[in-house]
This record gives C-alpha cells, sequence and structure tokens, in this order.
C-alpha cells in the first residue's frame, strides 16, 4: 500500500505559495557570526529541530509523485529562508516492503530539495508496511531534538519486533525527538496492535497522529509544520500528554515562569479551553483549528493550576509544552528595532520572543529581499478551481471557464443557465437541468428531440397498430413489422450449455432487431444462467416469458448474472412472436463488453420432427418434413380448420399438407388485417395457424354486444400458388369467415371497449412468471359496462363500481387479493389524506354506502362505493389500491372481516399498487349516462364457423 511523503512535504512548502507562500528570516543584530545570514538574526546561535522524514514509498503512484517533485524547489526555498547558516540537518530515510533504505543526510536545503525529487515509488503488495524499521532507520540518522514525520497509509508489519520496537524507544529517551504519524490512507483498523503501536510512539515522543484524506491533503497543514520548524531545540518543557477517547477536564501545573504555552492536538477535537489558576478561561492565540488536530499559544502564563478542558466526537491526543525565553529575548538589542530592515513587501514577526522577516503573500524571498513569485508556474501554488491562472505582481488571478463567471470574492462560481430563459437555447418545452460549467436540455414525455428541438412523438401512441415497431424520426415517424425486418444471429457459442474460457461473445453495441437461430437455440433462456456460460463472462437472461403472438410486442426484463447476482444491470427488452413459432428481440446492448445474450438449447427446433401426413427426407441437400405422396383435392369445402375459442385468443389452424393438395399458399394467410399473418406452430411442422388477440379492433376484428353476451368475428384469406387456378375462377382468392361467441366478464368487457378508463401494471414474481394486474371503473353492478375516455364523472348520488383482475400465472394456484384501497385528493398515492374504502383487507366502516362483492376468493376484486358521499369536501378524487398475489397453496387467502382487522401472509415482492383517476364530482343535476352504456344492442349469435370458399358457404357449429 501507498503513501508518500508528499503529504508532509507539501505541508512544508505552503509559505511559499499564494495565501501561504512566504520566504522567513530572522531580523540581523549587529554581530561576529560568520555566514551570509547570520549578522542578520535576533536569533542567531540559536539551534533549531532538524526535519527528518521516513517514507513510505510502497506501490505506484504517480499523481503523488508528481505533488512531491511540484514542491520540492518551493520545499528547498522555505527550508533555507528557515536555516540561517544551514545549521539544520535534513534526513530523507525511505522503506519499502520487504526492503528499508536508503537513507539521505545533508545540511543544504537545495540538495534536499533535490532528494526529494528524485523520490519515486514502487513494489509493495499488501495493506502493512514497515513502518517501524523505517522510523528506526530515521532515528538513528537525525540530530537530537529532531522533528521527525513518518507517511505511510498501513498499519505497522514489524510492530511486534521487539528488537526494533525496544531499539525506537530507547532513542527517543536519548534523543527527546518528536515523532509526527501522517497516515493517508484508508486500510486501517485502529483498535488493532500494528496501529496502538504508532499511538504508543506518539504519546512517548510528544507527537501527534494524524488521519487525513488521502487525496485531500489540507493546506492548514503546513502552518503546524512551520510552527514545529521554528521552536527552539532545547527551550521547552514537557507539561501534559493524555490520550483520550472523547471529551476530557484535566489539571497540569505551571511551576516556572514561561514565555508561552502551546497546546497541540491531534484528532476529532471540537473545542480546546484553558482555565488559568485564578479559575477563568484564558485567551489563546488559535494558529491552527482543524478536524485532525490544532495549534494553540497562550502568552505569559501564570504559575500555578491549570485546567484544559477538551470537547471532541472521537479518539483524539493533546500535548501541552511550556516555552523559556531564548537568547534574543534576553539580550540588550531590542530587535523590534530591526523591523525597519525588512523588505517593503515583507513583516515583521514574533513567535516565542523571536522577530522575523517575512516575505508577504505573493512573493518570495528571505524577509530582506523579496520578489514576485510566478503561482501558476506551480499548480500547487494557486486555486483556480474552475479556471485558468494568470500571475500578477505579488498574486494571481483566475480566469474562469466557459460556464463560470467570478464572483465576488474573485473565485469561480457556476453560472445557473436554467435560472433565466436568455441564458440557455432549451425548447420552450424542454426540460433545462443546470450542472457545473454547463446544462443539459430534455424534451417532456411522449415528446421526440435533444432537448433544444423537441416535437410530439407519435410512437407514444398506437399509430402503427398491433404489433408493429414503431421509429421516430425528426419530422416523421415509420412502422414496421419486427418479425420481417430482423437480422439473425447463429452463433451456437451462445448455447447457455456452452462453456467457453475464452469469452469472445461481446454484445456491448448490439442494438435493433434480432432472431436468433441455430443449433444454440432460438430463444433467450427464462431462467438465471451460470457465469461464464454462453462464450462470455455475464450472461444475459429474460426474466419472465415470452409472448405470444396474440400479445404483439411486449416488454420484459433483461437480467445479467454478475459474481452471483441474478439480475445485476436489468434492462427493458421489446419482444414479439413471430408467425413461424419463432421470437424477434429489440435488443438493448449490454452493460459491459463482458455480457452477452444467451440462448437456449432446449428450444432448437427438430427439422425432423414430423407430423402425420408428412416423411423427412433430403431435399436439396436440406433435411426436413414433407408432404407425403397424397392425390390432389380440388373440393374446398372440404378443406376445414380447426377453431379454438380461447379465453384470450381465437386461433383457426390448417393442416399444412392439406392446404398444399389443394395447391393453397401457406406462405400467405392472413385475417382481414393483412398484419395478423399465419405461422407454423413451433415443433410442429405439419400445422399452420392464424391468430387473433380477444381484442376489439385487432387484426380486423369486429363484434356484436348484447347485455350478456359478445360475439368476435373476422376473415381468413388464403390464395392459391402461382400459376394455379380453380375452374372458372382467375385469381383463385379464398376466403373463410369465423366467429366466437363468448359470455360477458369483467375481462371480456374491458376488451370490448374502445378507450376503457383503466390501468394494468406487470408483477414479476421470480420463479413463477409475469402476472397483469387490472383496475378500471363500471357503471353498475353487473361490471359489464366500463366507464371510457380518461375521466370519469359522476355525482354524490352515483354509486362507483371499482373492478380489480389478475392475468397471468397458475390460474389454480394463485389469486388476488386488494389489501388497501383508498380515494385522496391528489393523484399521489402516498397523500397523507387518505379516504379507506378497504383497509386491511376488510371493507372500512366510515360509510355505508362502501359495498365488497369480492376479494379474495378468486382473480378478480370488485367493490362500490358513493364516493363523493364519502369525500365530500373535495370535487376531484382519484382511487389507489395495493394488491396481493396470493398462493393459495402456502397462505390463507380470504380475509377474515368478522371483527378484528384481516391480514394475508407477507408476500414480498407481490406487492402492488394501482392508481386511476381523476374521477369529477358532477352537479346532481347533470343527466346520468345510460344505464347499460352499450353504443348498439343486438340478439346474441349462436357460435359458429362460417366458411366461404369463393362460391362456397358453410356453416360449422361449435
Amino acid at each position: 500500500m501507498f503513501s508518500l511523503c508528499v503529504t508532509l512535504l507539501l505541508l512544508c512548502c505552503a509559505s511559499l505559495f499564494p495565501d501561504y507562500a512566504t520566504a522567513l528570516t530572522t531580523i540581523p543584530v549587529p554581530a561576529s557570526n560568520s555566514g551570509p545570514l547570520a549578522n542578520k538574526s535576533c536569533a542567531a546561535g540559536t539551534d533549531f529541530p532538524s526535519l527528518t522524514f521516513a517514507v513510505d514509498t510502497t506501490s505506484n503512484s504517480d499523481d503523488n509523485v508528481r505533488k512531491l517533485k511540484a514542491a520540492s524547489g518551493v520545499l528547498q526555498n522555505r527550508l533555507s529562508a528557515l536555516s540561517p547558516g544551514d545549521k539544520r540537518q535534513y534526513t530523507l530515510a525511505e522503506f519499502n516492503d520487504p526492503f528499508v533504505g536508503p537513507v539521505y543526510i545533508t545540511r543544504s536545503a537545495t540538495e534536499f530539495g533535490k532528494y526529494l525529487n528524485n523520490l519515486y515509488s514502487y513494489g509493495g503488495g499488501d495493506c502493512p508496511e514497515p513502518a517501524m524499521a523505517g522510523l528506526l532507520l530515521a532515528l538513528e540518522n537525525s540530530p537530537p531534538g529532531s522533528l521527525i514525520v513518518v507517511t505511510t497509509d498501513g498499519p505497522a508489519k514489524d510492530y511486534n519486533d521487539n528488537s526494533t520496537v525496544t531499539r525506537i524507544f530507547s532513542l527517543l529517551n536519548a534523543k527527546q525527538s518528536k515523532v509526527l504519524f501522517v497516515l493517508s490512507g484508508y486500510c486501517f483498523n485502529t483498535g488493532g496492535p500494528d496501529f496502538q503501536i504508532y499511538k504508543d510512539i506518539a504519546s512517548q515522543s510528544f507527537g501527534h497522529i494524524f488521519q487525513i484524506n488521502y487525496n485531500s491533503i489540507p493546506i492548514e497543514m503546513l502552518y503546524y509544520l512551520d510552527y514545529m520548524l521554528r521552536t527552539p531545540v532545547n527551550s521547552s518543557i514537557r507539561l501534559f500528554s493524555k490520550e483520550l477517547s472523547y471529551s476530557d477536564s484535566s489539571n497540569f501545573s505551571v511551576t516556572a515562569n514561561l514565555s508561552a504555552l502551546m497546546v497541540t492536538t491531534g484528532g476529532s477535537v471540537n473545542s480546546v479551553r484553558l482555565i488559568g489558576p485564578t479559575g477563568f478561561e484564558e485567551k489563546t492565540r488559535n494558529i491552527l483549528s482543524q478536524v485532525w488536530g490544532s495549534l494553540l499559544l497562550l502568552e505569559n502564563p501564570k504559575i500555578g493550576i491549570w485546567r484544559i478542558d477538551i470537547r471532541a466526537s472521537g479518539p483524539n491526543s493533546v500535548r501541552i509544552e511550556g516555552f523559556r525565553a531564548t537568547n534574543a529575548s534576553s539580550t540588550n538589542i531590542s530587535c523590534t528595532d530591526q523591523c525597519s530592515k525588512c523588505h517593503i513587501n515583507a513583516t515583521c514577526e514574533e513567535y516565542l520572543k523571536i522577530y522575523t522577516c517575512t516575505c508577504k503573500y505573493g512573493f518570495i524571498g528571505d524577509g530582506f529581499d523579496c520578489s514576485d513569485y510566478d503561482e501558476c508556474s506551480n499548480y500547487l501554488s494557486y486555486t483556480c478551481t474552475y479556471g485558468s491562472c494568470k500571475n500578477t505582481y505579488g498574486s494571481y488571478t483566475c480566469v474562469c471557464y466557459n460556464g463560470y463567471v467570478m464572483s465576488s470574492d474573485k473565485t469561480c462560481v457556476d453560472i445557473d443557465e436554467c435560472s433565466r430563459p436568455e441564458l440557455n437555447k432549451c425548447h420552450a418545452q424542454a426540460t433545462c437541468t443546470n450542472y457545473y460549467g454547463s446544462y443539459s436540455c430534455s424534451c417532456p414525455p411522449n415528446y421526440f428531440g435533444n432537448g433544444f428541438d423537441c416535437e410530439f412523438d407519435e410512437c407514444t401512441t398506437a399509430v402503427c397498430g398491433f404489433g408493429k415497431d414503431c421509429t421516430k424520426y425528426k419530422g416523421s415517424y415509420s412502422c414496421t413489422d419486427p418479425c420481417f425486418n430482423y437480422t439473425t444471429l447463429n452463433d451456437p457459442r451462445r448455447s447457455s450449455s456452452i462453456i467457453d474460457v475464452n469469452q469472445w461473445i461481446c454484445d456491448y453495441s448490439m442494438f435493433g432487431w434480432y432472431r436468433f437461430t441455430g443449433r444454440g437455440g432460438i430463444r433467450m433462456p427464462e431462467v438465471c444462467i451460470p457465469i461464464s456460460s454462453c462464450g462470455t463472462n455475464a450472461p444475459m437472461w429474460l426474466s419472465g416469458s415470452h409472448p405470444r403472438p396474440i400479445d404483439g410486442i411486449v416488454i420484459r426484463t433483461v437480467c445479467t448474472n454478475w459474481y452471483g447476482q441474478c439480475c445485476t444491470w436489468p434492462k427493458d427488452l421489446k419482444i414479439r412472436a413471430c408467425p413461424g413459432g419463432y421470437h424477434v428481440y429489440k435488443l438493448n446492448g449490454a452493460a459491459t463488453c463482458n455480457v452477452g445474450y444467451c440462448t437456449d438449447p432446449a428450444t432448437v427446433i427438430d427439422s425432423c420432427a414430423c407430423a402425420d401426413d408428412e416423411e423427412c427426407r433430403l431435399v436439396d441437400g436440406i433435411r426436413g418434413c414433407y408432404c407425403k405422396n397424397i392425390s390432389k383435392v380440388s373440393a374446398m369445402e372440404t378443406l376445414r380448420p380447426v377453431l379454438t375459442c380461447g379465453a384470450r385468443e381465437i386461433k383457426a389452424s390448417f393442416k399444412k399438407c392439406q392446404l398444399q393438395s389443394m395447391s393453397l399458399n401457406t406462405d400467405n394467410i392472413h385475417l382481414t388485417d393483412l398484419g395478423c399473418l399465419g405461422f407454423q406452430e413451433f415443433n410442429s411442422t405439419g400445422i399452420i395457424s392464424v391468430v387473433s388477440p380477444f381484442k376489439t379492433g385487432v387484426c380486423g376484428n369486429e363484434f356484436i354486444k348484447n347485455k350478456t353476451h359478445v360475439l368476435y368475428r373476422n376473415t381468413i384469406y388464403l390464395s392459391l400458388q402461382s400459376n394455379v387456378t380453380i375452374e372458372g375462377e382467375l385469381d383463385g382468392a379464398v376466403s373463410i369467415k369465423y366467429s366466437c361467441a363468448y359470455p360477458l366478464n369483467m375481462q371480456i368487457s374491458l376488451d370490448t371497449t374502445l378507450v376503457p378508463f383503466s390501468r394494468s401494471v406487470n408483477i414479476t414474481i421470480e420463479g413463477t412468471g409475469l402476472f397483469v394486474a387490472r383496475m378500471a371503473f363500471y357503471r353498475d353492478e353487473s361490471y359489464f359496462i366500463p366507464y371510457e375516455g380518461s375521466v370519469a364523472q359522476m355525482t354524490a348520488k352515483t354509486t362507483l363500481y371499482i373492478g380489480v383482475i389478475l392475468d397471468g400465472g397458475d390460474a389454480s394456484q394463485y389469486i388476488l387479493v386488494m389489501s388497501n384501497c383508498y380515494a385522496t385528493p391528489s393523484s399521489s398515492a402516498s397523500d397523507i389524506r387518505k379516504y379507506y374504502i378497504i383497509k386491511d383487507s376488510c371493507p372500512a366502516k366510515q360509510n355505508s354506502t362502501i359495498n365488497v362483492a369480492e376479494n379474495g376468493v378468486s382473480r378478480n376484486g370488485r367493490f362500490s362505493v358513493q364516493l363523493f358521499e364519502y369525500v365530500k369536501q373535495y370535487n376531484l378524487a382519484y382511487l389507489h389500491c395495493e394488491l396481493q398475489i396470493c398462493d393459495t397453496t402456502t397462505e390463507t387467502c380470504k380475509p377474515s372481516c368478522t371483527g378484528k382487522a384481516s391480514r394475508i401472509a407477507d408476500t414480498g415482492n407481490r406487492n402492488m399498487t394501482l392508481s386511476l383517476g381523476p374521477i369529477v364530482r358532477q352537479d346532481d343535476t347533470t343527466p346520468a349516462p345510460s344505464s347499460d352504456g352499450t353504443r348498439a344492442s343486438m340478439a346474441l349469435l349462436t357460435p359458429a364457423v362460417l366458411f366461404l370458399a369463393r362460391h362456397f358457404f358453410c356453416i360449422l357449429g361449435n
């Protein structure tokens, strides 16, 4: 693990940066000391702490090395200013894993800067590092009284090396060096012994542990080190040291005359108060106050018992040192008189009775000679967030990037282009979203465009009709049948039975309609597929069931199995069941290139799974099922389709060989709507079927409806094979009329309505499949006459009948339970103004008009209420129902409403809320709609199949 010494090196170079870029030297006084700077210092002859870095150089971190090299040049100037006559020793010790060293020693700040500039990171592996060995190397090569900074991002791997640790504590006692740990990593367990060793060493040496963000080193730490390096050696007395868990209040004694107290903390300290011997809080000079540590000074403390109050939010440490007056302050020379020698661009400052000339921010030098510092030459020297740096004399300015503007405090701030229309180019109907430095425009729902241009998207309506895919373009749209506009994918590696370690398939850029073919399978699997299957790292599978031809284009969820999570990166996927027994998929890419769509090998069609009137033969090199040699049949009246009046579809099926014997074209069979084509049944080569969904207007369906039944009818069209005609006929066209009659129920009533006032929701239960729940409003207790349109209007006396229908899954196992149904005055289901009609599966007792006719006993739910007699103070209402799918094999589904509220078992992800509205109050004088609500009433027609082949018309009974 890696944590380079840049953490603290950057701290030391702060004084030369803007806002912290200064150069420091001491005030000159008459003296005989040699050296170019010695005669400028009030503290001539005073020894200051030497500086040592013990640096963890493990791992690669180009960014930190870059910061270190940028700082090294500035650092050497700063250290030169702090060390008149180069009296200070600089030591750099590296430690890596498992190696320790080399060590570099110099008294030249310039040479030390070169050492820093040559550092690089390498190697490493696990998190702990040999920090104790690195610290020992630093201690052994550092003078007494040194300030030693250890930077690392890991705990001490060698914390239990008794020989090394014993030697460290012995040297700390002998040399009285101070150790600061700067921990900038994230792999610390502060409760372990490999971290506790840092706390023990910091406490013993009167140092601290600073835990800081690795990628956000606070500049304020530079000031901390600056003060430490300006503290004369042997001038301090260690008065108080304590490791704390949280807040604390402790006493300490001051027994001698001192010039100052310095309080340093490390950790989560919120405040520090010093209470003097008189019992009053003494005013301190706050040098530094950060979340990771603080530094305070109090001058001329009184002798006596003091108290320190610490308020902290976590573990912390506190040290208190007392300082005696320096030699400079006791001389006969008034150093304050020498402040006049400072450069015009420098200030004279006092610290522990030593007066120094310090170049002002934006200048560099020794305090007696200060020149402009080009902050823009070093990226660490300026803070032009969202702007570029431009140097000025003694400072710099920021030139803001596009999308930003200069604020009153001379920083670049974002322009909110969305705040005023003239600042953005969004379309009048688009939504503007502001970002830092830019903005985006997005068209509203049901509109097409990039946000700068928006137009209504016709594809959001049913403009293309059943089974067609709509593609929107600027100014137009197109409709296509995906069953005849797709790309074929024939790759056996997609089979879920294939484990391909090479993992070649990448579907990252796979968009559009596709059909799977070949021996890998023709459909996607409907179960989770193990990783590394299908020739890819993460296989994609279909969560839900495949549609039937009568369903048209449906939306399902495609999931990706990644690291044991079966449904990572779920995506919507359009699917269409096509004539011929195959499916087409509108693929929507993949999350990454290691993801691919799978096929189910169990769906491979056996080319020779022939019907009774077929035989398997090899024709033109292709093996398949072909009709047996039978005599031609010319009498059309012998043709009899098998009609199935199903619960959700009407299907007419023909034997393929019979059609061929009559010279009829098996590839061109369709209903009144040309898009509803005949198809070969899946896994049956001998049957051709044509299907019409049980929906009004789809596939050309016509219907006749009375109060109890509905009759659906349509026409099948066939054509003769090319160059074949029936005697007396020219075009050879054949048509067959059919019809099916059904007794009305809630579902059929909705399907026969042109614009039913209803809502539906898909509910997927893992391992079970897809359910569809629909809720609709009906006009009377028969539940045969739905409201139509987008708004339901009624008076306070009108009874509203609500029906909820569950479709899908095993009808004998799963039924519908309405848990809670309520009205709100807004469209939000979470509106606190709820008027419960059903609560805990039972009728609410607040209103006598509430009646629950059916709940928890079938796949339907029915209840009624005079809504505006109940919700009296509002003229607008919405209805919401919380639904559950109940498994009759494991749960008690029928509510028991004899007394206490009823609750069925918690069904987890089967809970779903349906909302429907608005419902508008109408004046009582408004005529109520017709009671039956029918647009036409006709007598019930006997269920029949009507057959017409040009000159023949037969009625086939059901």
